[in-house]
């Protein structure tokens, strides 16, 4: 099994080309980043003292608030990417130069590679190098563009096909199975029901919510459809349907489809929420022009501190997404797209944690990487619910 060690050696001793300045780096989405962290640091001492230099900057790019708080520790240059970046539309840019011999962004896997490369362009050093590290297993199936995607899987150098997680992040059960679904010689038929790592799997004819529902857990699926509807019927059997059926109430949780800007009445500043955050509705109100809704809720910024912030979200959005496509309402621009967030795709979970989920595994797909994706967000406990039936689904 190779090591995060032979992967950054290679990366800055074997393959050193000058000229390749952005460098991605294939690892599974759980590696241990506090061992990457130590690792490429001595990588970068040795490269240094060799070519009788002085100790390089180390600038990390953190895309989770978990790792953020490690990297400060350790003492790292850190900053959190949606701290240093803005947005139109879906569009990201960097609001401010990177500066370090050696960059590392945390992850590339819910980071458009338009973004990654406009980081590069702003690593003001030209002797300045920039790695990415990106898990190629993960499916993108619903986000990215072709070229996206191709950019992804050509610039691929060297790849780990199991790793040790952080254990302090990710339950060594889960880790095991990770790695298992992994291997190029396991199907989905074989990780689902030959495989005898300790996860909860349970195969079952259909979800049936008042049998399987636990409101206190999220919910991952790989399909938009799955996660469009079971919303929806959750909601109703809570009563939420009643009266404004499309405004969410006190406790709900939504997740944002679309990157956010926020006021953070704490600091008076506005935050950028990624793509994916799951945030829990504390009040909401019809905004006075009946376009969206102001909610607030309570966030946990990079640091670990909590703000009370305020989120404008669009009603047009919420009516589209509940009532079959319809269009019939005006969407603000100055609104931003949520869902509810009881059932979330797992694609756009990636840079959150959840300390207990469940996991409906859509066997329509037959591709494992898409369990694989839904099962990177949960830290401890999974439970997967499956069927293996293809004919029930018209197959």
């Amino acid at each position: 099994m190779k090591t995060i060690d032979d992967v950054l050696n290679y990366s800055m001793f074997v393959n050193n080309d000058p000229k390749l300045r952005l460098r991605l780096i294939n690892l599974p989405n759980y590696y241990n980043f506090s061992e990457m962290l130590d690792t490429f640091k001595n990588c970068c001492n040795t490269k240094y003292l060799k070519d009788n230099e002085v100790n390089p900057e180390i600038t990390v790019i953190a895309t989770t608030k978990y790792n953020y708080k490690t990297a400060i520790k350790k003492g790292f240059h850190t900053v959190y990417l949606y701290d240093i970046i803005d947005f139109t539309d879906n569009n990201f840019y960097p609001k401010v130069n990177i500066q370090g011999s050696y960059v590392i962004l945390e992850s590339g896997d819910n980071v458009t590679p338009l973004l990654i490369q406009r980081l590069f362009n702003e690593a003001l050093d030209v002797r300045s190098y920039f790695f990415v590290f990106y898990d190629k297993f993960i499916q993108r199936r619903y986000d990215l563009t072709p070229e996206d995607v191709m950019f992804l899987r050509t610039e691929d150098n060297y790849e780990i096909e199991k790793v040790k997680g952080d254990k302090n992040n990710i339950a060594i059960n889960l880790n095991h199975y990770l790695n298992n679904i992994r291997s190029k010689n396991q199907t989905l038929e074989d990780v689902l029901k030959k495989d005898n790592t300790a996860v909860t799997r349970i195969e079952i004819d259909t979800f049936d919510l008042y049998q399987y529902l636990d409101v206190s857990k999220v919910i991952i699926t790989s399909s938009p459809s799955m996660m469009r509807q079971l919303n929806i019927k959750i909601r109703d059997m809570l009563g939420f349907m009643n009266d404004d059926p499309l405004q969410p109430k006190p406790n709900e949780y939504l997740i944002s489809l679309s990157p956010a800007e926020v006021v953070d009445f704490t600091t008076g500043k506005n935050i950028i929420l990624p793509i994916g955050s799951r945030i829990k509705v504390t009040k909401s109100e019809m905004m006075s022009d009946g376009t969206g809704y102001k909610v607030y809720f309570l966030y946990e910024l990079a640091d670990g501190s909590i703000s009370e912030c305020l989120v404008k979200i669009s009603r047009a959005y919420l009516n589209y997404m509940v009532n079959n496509g319809d269009l019939s309402l005006i969407h603000n621009q100055n609104t931003y797209l949520f869902y509810y967030g009881y059932v979330i795709g797992d694609y756009y979970s990636l840079n959150e944690k959840y300390e207990d989920a469940i996991v409906i595994c859509d066997i329509t797909t037959g591709d494992k990487r898409d369990l694989y994706t839904a099962l990177l967000s949960i830290s401890n406990n999974a439970t997967i619910y499956y069927n293996l039936d293809k004919k029930r689904y018209g197959k």
